[in-house]
């Protein structure tokens, strides 16, 4: 399908999103394992924002790329408008060609979040497997925005470090050392605000600090499992060579020429701002 046929098919409400190239290129449809499943979360950990006036309230996404799930919560909590940052250019013209100006992109860093938008209020703040590109001290930050310019929920998506995976990923072993590795994780995230937030808990200005898992399952062809590999497209796979790629591709080829069917176990951690 060529990519006009694709935004055709997406203006015509029967796509989420489409893109250009390979991994962005894997088309996102409703019956996504991981949409599904995302999505949900956000509408049954929202019922009670959904009923308040959002109307002159924001959306925030950081690292949101395109912004899908930004522009799902905007709709659902009928907020004034969705607020996008990343930092890559070519992932935000392309969520401008789908969007428009019903969504306000910034290319940034996630650091600059609070001076720009500090007069800003929000309803829901949103991050999704993003959050183990930054480090603590961005996180402490985060919280205290949120104590002042949240009045809803934030929720952090992503991947926990390898022992709280429901299973190991047929990933090279160099990533698996790098997935225990992460500087935070979404663990930390709920371990951070629950000894943080103590006090603000206990005034009832935050409440409902929660942390659920996710399993996704993925059916992935060969030739798209190793693209995804060999083009290092999640950053711990940055940390393997090419020798080691290629020889990992080749042991799970033996396996199965066909499919590679696994399950990426993803934390969701939310908490709510009174």
């Amino acid at each position: 399908m060529e990519k006009e046929e694709l935004k055709k098919e997406y203006e015509e409400g029967k796509l989420v999103s489409f893109s250009d190239n390979f991994y962005e290129m894997k088309i996102l449809s409703e019956e996504s394992d991981l949409f599904t499943q995302i999505t949900s979360h956000i509408k049954d950990t929202t019922t009670e924002i959904q009923k308040n006036d959002n109307s002159e309230s924001y959306v925030l996404d950081l690292g949101g790329g395109k912004g899908n799930y930004g522009v799902y919560a905007t709709k659902i909590l009928k907020a004034k408008k969705l607020i996008v940052y990343d930092v890559s250019e070519s992932l935000i013209n392309l969520g401008k060609s789908l969007y428009g100006d019903s969504v306000e992109y910034v290319q940034a860093k996630f650091e600059e979040v609070f001076e720009k938008e500090k007069s800003r209020t929000f309803c829901y703040i949103f991050v999704k497997e993003a959050i183990h590109f930054s480090n603590k001290d961005f996180y402490y930050k985060l919280l205290n925005f949120c104590m002042t310019n949240l009045k809803g929920k934030l929720c952090v998506v992503g991947i926990p470090r390898l022992a709280n995976w429901i299973e190991t990923p047929p990933y090279p072993p160099s990533a698996l050392t790098a997935l225990n590795n992460l500087t935070l994780d979404v663990v930390d995230c709920f371990e951070i605000a629950k000894k943080e937030l103590i006090a603000e808990e206990s005034e009832k200005k935050v409440s409902n600090i929660n942390l659920v898992y996710k399993n996704i399952n993925y059916n992935t062809p060969f030739d798209e499992f190793s693209t995804l590999l060999l083009n290092r497209r999640w950053s711990f796979f940055t940390k393997c060579s090419d020798e080691e790629l290629q020889s990992h591709l080749e042991k799970l080829k033996e396996k199965n020429s066909s499919l590679v069917e696994y399950n990426c176990t993803q934390g969701c951690f939310d908490c709510e701002f009174k």
